[in-house]
């Protein structure tokens, strides 16, 4: 015969929260009327049941009347089903959520027979029991009687490899330990950390409460009787279950934490001892528990830690599943190429890791699915987009490669001369209208280098004509007076300098066309042919980056024509050639001849003598003079050398060898050049005829050439 059971007054509610477990400790009051009991665990303390008669008294917790009331409502969409001979009724709430079955079919169920429910409770798992407990009044009365406690030790021992619980601890409790995510103290949740060392779970706000820190001087031991026996060791850890214990460090806040509930009841007992024997007595026995509850910290800290990996592998396979199956309809879904392109790439996979409906630990469902397909939306579209752009620049490497093919056939000539060098680069007509037609048009693919060599003349042309006409707008625009019949480009004050470089060299045109910092303007890339165009250059390991005036400055005309004014010239009619034809050559009016002012007596280019003007804090250009006649003829007497030697100029000054197709390097590599490969022994002949010359874009300043001091007799 099963054994009796107390019986509910009142119909047991399946919205009601009953907590299942309650602990008698001094630290703990709860009001006698209160609506719900909770589970609280005292490790040190002997857990009871609940008094059934007590809860029969308590009132029900009264709910406020409200629109979503839960109560059962017949609707039209209610509707009824037979199933094996029984009727199923389908309930839809106030709420709108569907109900199926028989609503209260398990009220009933504390009612059957003992060994009925102990065999049906034995497939259940100890947190299923748990949520019976809290179920309703008859159901926290049934289980948590102490004749029905071996229920609870079957659903253990037919679950996991859950160790037994300790002496402590009766199987209710120990369940609601490992299981129920709540705190301890407010009953909170949730809970996920265990604080094994005084198995409980406590919140924040709660463990500040809960917990102290043992000082050099406890207060705590103020008054205690026999307080000699428990400070004469110092070692508090052997009555006190204490996280991060550490002998002699009582300062220290970080260390010797204790559990106020095990103190307040050790205390308690302590005081009530009648004697020193029954003190000493209670030493021993609370230094016999300490020691059990270390002992089953360690074992079931463990298991712990086994059942987090296990729990945390089980997680992760089931995100490998969902992961895998939305890579499977997404390939059904046509995005195959674009999964596997971002799946292969570093930067492919960093975002989708960055997405978390991808790795959510749950199966995947259809509308699960929809969710993801959109979340996935434009990153799918985004790589989609990527992998046209990489296919057609793809097609464009093998005609870019023709085109710059025919570029360079069409400019590569020898004997090469510093003028050859100052051309249009293969990137300056990328962009052309007839260029693009010729890479992007239906005959793309069979293009070959005689196809583009007919548009490279007018190409060159027009854009030779191009920059001509932004220069000579320049040039117009701080010079006024030009006659017609002169081009702006040839007048002395037509010198630019770049803005990029730290030295601004003094050039002209067309040497300018040969400086590289003006390739560095990046093109407009707001079509689709140009960002194709880059990407595929970029690949080629080949530039696209056009010529562009905009790096220029202007500044030097003004100074230059400033500087002619001062001489007595014109500047909107002075050329370069009649500078050079006229042999002009400049001095300053006063000798520089000490250390201290430069050992300055020499003569100076026009070119020359205007950018030592600009050197100084202020520009000198009154202190120059044109030279005499008598002074021209010293200079011709002394024998003026035209060109430098290779050897004598600097390792950053690039030598073309004009005789090679593309041959440069530096002085001392040219010289064993022009020996070893065309055996020619006289270097100087080879610079003078131009065999050897400078690269156009290294802009050398002409030296000045040494004279006598000015009261020497010329």
């Amino acid at each position: 015969m099963s054994p009796p059971r107390t019986q509910c007054s009142s119909p047991p509610s399946s919205h009601s929260l009953v907590l299942a477990l309650s602990a008698r400790s001094s630290h703990v009051n709860r009001p006698p009327n209160s609506t719900y009991l909770r589970l609280h665990l005292l490790p040190v303390l002997t857990l009871t049941t609940i008094d059934i008669a007590t809860l029969r008294e308590m009132p029900p917790k009264k709910k406020g009347r409200t629109a979503r009331t839960a109560k059962n409502v017949q609707t039209p969409g209610d509707s009824k089903c037979r199933q094996d001979g029984a009727v199923t009724t389908v309930t839809r709430r106030a709420t709108g959520r569907t109900v199926r079955g028989r609503r209260g079919s398990l009220k009933d169920l504390p009612e059957m027979p003992i060994d009925i429910l102990t065999e049906i409770f034995s497939y259940l798992h100890p947190n299923d029991l748990l949520n019976l407990v809290r179920t309703n009044k008859a159901f926290c009365g049934f289980l948590l009687d102490p004749l029905n406690v071996r229920m609870w030790r079957i659903c253990r021992e037919g679950a996991e490899d859950i160790p037994p619980p300790p002496p402590f601890l009766n199987e209710p409790a120990f369940a609601h330990l490992l299981f129920a995510p709540f705190c301890h103290g407010c009953g909170k949740g949730p809970v996920q950390k265990v604080i094994w060392t005084w198995f409980t779970r406590y919140c924040r706000q709660c463990l500040e409460v809960k917990r102290g820190y043992i000082q050099s001087y406890p207060p705590f031991l103020r008054g205690v009787p026999d307080r000699e026996m428990l400070v004469e060791r110092e070692k508090y850890s052997d009555f006190l279950s204490l996280i991060d214990p550490n002998d002699g460090h009582y300062h220290y806040q970080r260390w010797n934490k204790y559990h106020q509930p095990q103190l307040e009841q050790f205390l308690a007992q302590w005081n009530a001892a009648e004697s020193s024997e029954a003190r000493k007595e209670l030493y021993e026995k609370q230094e016999t528990l300490v020691v059990e509850m270390r002992k089953h910290e360690r074992i079931l800290e463990n298991w712990w830690e086994r059942r987090q990996e296990d729990r945390l592998d089980e997680l992760n396979e089931i995100k490998k599943e969902r992961y895998s199956e939305i890579c499977n309809r997404l390939k059904d879904a046509g995005w195959g190429p674009e999964l596997e392109r971002l799946r292969e790439t570093p930067e492919g996979q960093a975002k989708l890791r960055s997405i978390p409906i991808l790795h959510q630990p749950t199966k995947l469902t259809d509308k699960a699915f929809g969710t993801v397909l959109k979340k996935l939306q434009d990153l799918l579209t985004a790589t989609r987009s990527t992998l046209e752009s990489e296919k057609r620049q793809a097609n464009l490497e093998r005609p870019l490669q023709l085109f710059s093919q025919a570029v360079e056939a069409h400019f590569s000539h020898t004997p090469r001369t510093p003028h050859s060098l100052c051309r249009p680069r293969f990137g300056d007509f990328l962009f052309e209208p007839e260029i693009e037609a010729l890479l992007t048009g239906p005959n793309a693919d069979g293009l070959t280098v005689a196809d583009f060599a007919p548009v490279i003349p007018t190409l060159a042309s027009r854009w030779e004509d191009r920059i001509k006409d932004e220069l000579r707008a320049m040039v117009r625009g701080q010079v006024e007076g030009t006659p017609e019949d002169t081009d702006p480009l040839d007048l002395a004050v037509a010198l630019f300098t770049c803005g990029r470089c730290y030295h601004q060299p003094a050039m002209r045109y067309p040497q300018i066309l040969a400086h590289h910092c003006l390739r560095f303007h990046q093109a407009n890339l707001d079509t689709q042919y140009c960002q194709d165009i880059k990407a595929a250059t970029a690949t080629m390991g080949s530039s696209s980056l056009p010529f562009s005036c905009s790096g220029l400055n202007d500044t030097l005309i003004a100074d230059g024509k400033h500087f002619l004014t001062v001489l007595g010239m014109s500047p909107s009619t002075t050329t370069y050639d009649d500078l050079v034809n006229q042999n002009v050559l400049l001095r300053r009016k006063t000798c520089k001849c000490s250390p201290d002012q430069g050992n300055d007596c020499s003569a100076y280019t026009w070119d020359a003598a205007l950018l030592q003007s600009r050197r100084g804090l202020q520009k000198e250009f009154g202190a120059w003079r044109l030279m005499t006649p008598r002074e021209l003829e010293a200079i011709s007497a002394l024998g003026r050398r035209l060109h430098s030697a290779p050897s004598h100029t600097s390792h950053h000054i690039t030598w073309v060898c004009a005789l090679c197709q593309d041959w440069s390097a530096d002085g001392k590599s040219a010289e064993s050049h022009l020996k070893k490969q065309h055996q020619l022994e006289n270097i100087q002949q080879c610079v003078d005829d131009g065999t050897i010359f400078v690269h156009p874009r290294a802009v050398l300043e002409e030296q000045p050439i040494p004279l006598p001091h000015v009261s020497q007799s010329l």
